[in-house]
């Protein structure tokens, strides 16, 4: 598994360095094209004069990574030298972090989805559905912090093709003019009927026994949701700072995704 994070190290301690570990890796780009070819851009991508890499989410939700380059210094104690290895923040030729924290960036981007989305406001539901009857109340006020916000999230889901469930937390009769009614009804309609409390840790997640399988349907309808979105290109057109678009080997695949009971069990 650690192979599709870059690592080099654990396929030959597990497959040795004869045909064992060339057979591993033609299977790995056989039986997993996509996540094998992404999994090697993102050694290829790697910028070796990068002091940090960042990106921001759909969420908005910004992370940055510092790259940390191991230094060796030579201390004396009773006359004796020591090395004293340490981290400082510097560039480094070669690197296999990207492609691991940009998908656990991911996997904690939808832990804080699946939060919104399970445990949220009732209230403020009702209002956001009274608001879509009333268009000629509808402003597009770019004036307040919630305001800024909303176009924030907007301008994040035109550009991934994934629409973060924050973005109702801030809408109000004032800014409702700068989105789709019709995309923030469908996203209200994707809520469960009735909101629950979730615990989570990373992909741990628990709730009542009778809230299950909303629980479940919700979790799918993430992996559904970043199937659909161009997730993929948009987060890779941060990192090396150039736009790039990124097709799809199976654009149908995220129909059959909302079904599946493999994700969560």
């Amino acid at each position: 598994m650690t192979a599709l994070y870059g690592s080099k190290a654990m396929p030959k301690q597990v497959f040795g360095e004869g045909k064992l570990l060339d057979v591993f890796y033609n299977t790995m780009k056989k039986s997993a094209p996509a996540a094998w070819e992404l999994n090697e851009a993102f050694l290829a991508m790697w910028d070796p004069e990068a002091m940090e890499n960042s990106w921001v989410l759909p969420d908005n939700f910004h992370v940055h990574v510092k790259v940390m380059n191991q230094v060796k210094e030579v201390v004396h104690f009773l006359n004796q030298p020591f090395d004293v290895h340490y981290n400082v923040n510097a560039p480094v030729k070669e690197g296999r972090s990207l492609g691991a924290n940009n998908i656990h960036s991911i996997d904690g981007m939808i832990v804080r989805e699946l939060t919104r989305r399970c445990d949220y406001d009732p209230i403020k539901i009702v209002e956001l559905y009274e608001l879509l009857n009333q268009k000629n109340s509808w402003g597009n006020s770019t004036l307040t912090d919630d305001d800024k916000l909303v176009t924030i999230l907007w301008d994040h889901y035109q550009k991934s093709g994934y629409l973060s469930a924050r973005i109702l937390d801030y809408l109000n009769v004032n800014n409702f003019g700068n989105v789709d009614a019709e995309v923030i009804g469908d996203l209200l309609e994707s809520l469960p009927k009735k909101p629950f409390k979730v615990i989570s840790i990373h992909d741990c997640f628990r709730c009542l026994p009778h809230y299950g399988n909303d629980l479940r349907k919700q979790y799918n309808l993430q992996l559904q949701m970043i199937a659909k979105s161009n997730m993929l290109s948009w987060l890779i057109s941060q990192i090396i700072g150039k736009p790039v678009h990124i097709g799809k080997l199976d654009p149908n695949l995220h129909i059959e995704i909302i079904d599946t009971n493999y994700a969560l069990s």
